[in-house]
């Protein structure tokens, strides 16, 4: 029984020396065999931005494919559990987020759309 939760993003791999011994007495037989676990991740990390705050100045009729802003995000998990997807949230205005400004859902780019 684990006395705590196995965590991959502190240790993925434990080695072990297991050891075996028949029930021979003073003539005991034993055996070794070496023992590698490898955790294997769950999406258990929230995805950090690196910067709590993105604020840009941009001047007006900024020509549309304009990049206003790339924003950056890491997820601790590996795999495709820590693949990030870049959108505007729900509370975002539709205005802003359909019409003025569009995002690339995978390098975190905001573009100007109009």
């Amino acid at each position: 029984m684990l006395k705590k939760k196995l965590d991959r993003e502190s240790e993925s791999n434990y080695r072990m020396r297991l050891l075996a011994v028949d029930g021979g007495g003073t003539d005991a037989m034993t055996g070794t065999a070496l023992v590698t676990v490898r955790v294997i991740d769950v999406n258990d990390n929230r995805p950090r931005f690196s910067k709590p705050l993105y604020e840009v100045f941009m001047v007006e009729n900024t020509p549309p494919g304009t990049v206003v802003v790339a924003v950056e995000a890491f997820d601790d998990d590996e795999g495709p559990n820590g693949v990030v997807d870049f959108s505007f949230a729900v509370s975002t205005q539709e205005s802003v987020s359909s019409r003025v400004f569009s995002i690339n859902n995978n390098t975190g780019e905001i573009l100007v759309k109009v």
